[in-house]
């Protein structure tokens, strides 16, 4: 590549101008101006991406003119420039972490684009973007074969013809190419992270034998499933990207990846072979795997071998006098003054309609003759009313058995307060929260600079990282218990332990929330397609805060559930409170069949007393 290249491209991006009369003599390659317009649009609406950086590399550029490009464009921190053919380290001013795009403009024998390649997997550049001359077809399958061996990246080749920019993209998910002439609209679209949408296609996760810690393998009558935290994590992302995640295993005999490749000698190739053969993108944590030399694993999730928990004392009970309130609340109160307003309502609707002559006691003692002495009609002594008088009789006995039960078995258990479960309620609790100086050191580096400083500067450390159950057992005999700090395992041992039981209830309950959560012990491997997204979510979760570091709902399902939430069993102190739901649900059809029978019962009884009346005025008269 020329260095007139080079200016000319600087200059039309506005960073630069070029100052040395010289480099006028030199004529370049493939930025014609028509290429120029084009890198001037790509430029112009994808430098301001806050997702990274452009990352330009332009070949055979003189080392002093090298410095001095980079230097000036890292002012913009929009672009930077290698140079390809210097044998000597290029310090970056930015992450190399972040760059966006990757442009090459390759020599037309394409010798250095193995060398490109290779920087490019370095910077971790989600698109590569190719200007040339006008390729020949074979050129063309060249470029794409030694790019698409990293599936992570979006490969665009430029080039001019007839004096208009034609661009050939391809995405592995299309199975297609797509071919652009003449291109008019925005270029950003072009410049898109295929990663993003995988387009159903089928991610493979190696499953090796000898590692059952993680996921598991469970027969059911539908077929094979997996379950555990790793593989949930796993399925979750993908199904996130819109793809398909397709479970490899090596315990099969017959066909066992890791014996097809035995007669490989060396071995780091062996294990190549098989990551390769079966398009492995995801491997679960093994030993077979775990040589970091062999350049096998890009990226192992996570670094944190545990995670971090907080004991917290458990609630203190609920009074006798607090728990009848919570059962009367102002709701029951409600309901029983609007039957009582119910009732009163019907008696003086009646008591209008029959006239003052009657009241209750009358009422009453017309129930009685028409039921018991049967004195009006001649019923028979096994009557309607008869069994209606004395199943309310009955119901009414059961009912108040059934009250008495609820009532008892209410009392009869204990009631607490609502525990404490995230990081907040511990630290506004004003509970004394103590862990091992070493753990303390780790939450202050993780937090320190954030809104979540407070806390951990709150943490109280005890006298050395050894004996910690022995002096929770020493300061937890005093009014007010304080909180501690374990890792999840000891946190959890604790809470069952029996020498933390008062009463044969347990004394300290596990926060569900955790100051420093486990991430998954899965890896992502050289050819996964994964690897930008994962890199990007990974880093948030990583770098975020107590609460902030589940804001974001892309893998909650899979990576936070279990580890924020460690305990989801009962904690079983207590008997659980008599439970007679399918009874009530008898007693209240029963209840609506008599008051409907008695409705009726009622209705007679009025018809009976008009008939009374009628029959005094016929008599008088």
């Amino acid at each position: 590549m020329k260095l007139f290249s080079v200016l000319s491209f600087l200059s039309c991006c506005h960073f630069c101008t070029p100052t040395n009369p010289k480099l006028l003599e030199i004529e370049p390659s493939c930025l014609t101006p028509v290429m120029k317009k084009f890198m001037t649009r790509v430029i112009q609406e994808n430098s301001q991406e806050k997702s990274g950086y452009l990352f330009v590399a332009l070949n055979n550029i003189e080392a002093e003119y090298s410095d001095f490009a980079t230097q000036q464009l890292n002012k913009y921190s929009a672009v930077i420039i290698l140079n390809f053919y210097q044998d000597r380290d290029v310090e970056f001013e930015l992450n190399p972490h972040h760059f966006k795009f990757a442009i090459t403009d390759p020599e037309d024998e394409l010798s250095n684009s193995g060398d490109i390649f290779r920087k490019i997997r370095i910077s971790r550049a989600r698109v590569v973007l190719i200007l040339t001359k006008k390729p020949l077809p074979i050129v063309v399958d060249y470029i794409f074969n030694s790019y698409w061996k990293v599936r992570s990246i979006n490969v665009i080749l430029a080039y001019e013809s007839d004096g208009k920019i034609e661009i050939i993209t391809y995405n592995p998910y299309l199975q297609s190419r797509k071919k652009l002439v003449n291109l008019t609209n925005s270029v950003g679209d072009l410049f898109y992270d295929k990663t993003t949408n995988l387009l159903g296609s089928t991610i493979n996760c190696l499953l090796p034998f000898r590692d059952r810690t993680k996921v598991t393998r469970v027969k059911t009558p539908y077929g094979v499933s997996y379950v555990g935290k790793d593989y949930e994590a796993i399925h979750t992302l993908i199904t996130h990207l819109n793809g398909k995640i397709e479970v490899v295993q090596m315990d099969n005999v017959l066909l066992n990846p890791w014996f097809e490749s035995l007669l490989i000698p060396d071995k780091n190739d062996r294990k190549m072979r098989v990551l390769q053969d079966k398009d492995i993108s995801i491997l679960v944590k093994s030993e077979q795997f775990d040589i970091i030399e062999d350049e096998v694993v890009e990226n192992l999730y996570p670094h944190a071998q545990n995670d971090l928990c907080s004991l917290a004392p458990k609630s203190s009970e609920v009074p006798m006098g607090v728990s009848l309130t919570m059962v009367y609340t102002p709701t029951v109160w409600l309901v029983n003054a609007l039957i009582t307003l119910m009732v009163l309502t019907i008696w003086i609707i009646v008591k209008k309609a029959l006239g003052n002559s009657v009241n209750i006691l009358n009422l009453y003692f017309d129930i009685h003759r028409i039921v018991i002495a049967n004195s009006i009609f001649p019923f028979p002594k096994i009557s309607l009313e008869r069994i209606l008088v004395f199943s309310w009789v009955l119901t009414c006995f059961l009912i108040n058995i059934f009250l008495q039960t609820k009532i008892t078995s209410f009392l009869a258990i204990k009631k607490y307060y609502p525990e404490i479960n995230t990081i907040e309620e511990l630290f506004s609790s004003g509970l004394p929260l103590y862990s091992i100086p070493n753990q303390i050191v780790e939450v202050k580096k993780k937090y320190n600079g954030t809104k979540y400083e407070a806390y951990a500067d709150s943490l109280i450390s005890i006298s050395s990282n050894e004996g910690l159950m022995d002096q929770m057992i020493y300061r937890a005999d005093v009014d007010e218990m304080p909180a501690f700090l374990t890792e999840h395992d000891i946190a959890v041992f604790i809470s069952r332990c029996k020498n933390f039981r008062k009463n044969g209830a347990q004394v300290y309950h596990l926060v569900k929330e955790s100051i420093i959560p486990n991430f998954q012990s899965y890896k992502v491997i050289h050819n996964s397609p994964l690897l930008p997204i994962l890199n990007k979510k990974l880093r948030r979760l990583e770098e975020a805060g107590f609460i902030g570091l589940w804001a974001k709902k892309t893998i909650f399902n899979a990576t936070v559930e279990g580890f924020l939430f460690p305990e989801g069993c009962d904690d079983g102190r207590s008997a659980r409170p008599l439970s007679l739901d399918v009874t009530a649900i008898w007693f209240l059809i029963l209840v609506i069949g008599y008051s409907l029978a008695t409705t009726v019962f009622v209705v007679e009884i009025m018809v009976d007393k008009i008939n009374q009346r009628k029959r005094r005025i016929i008599f008088i008269n």
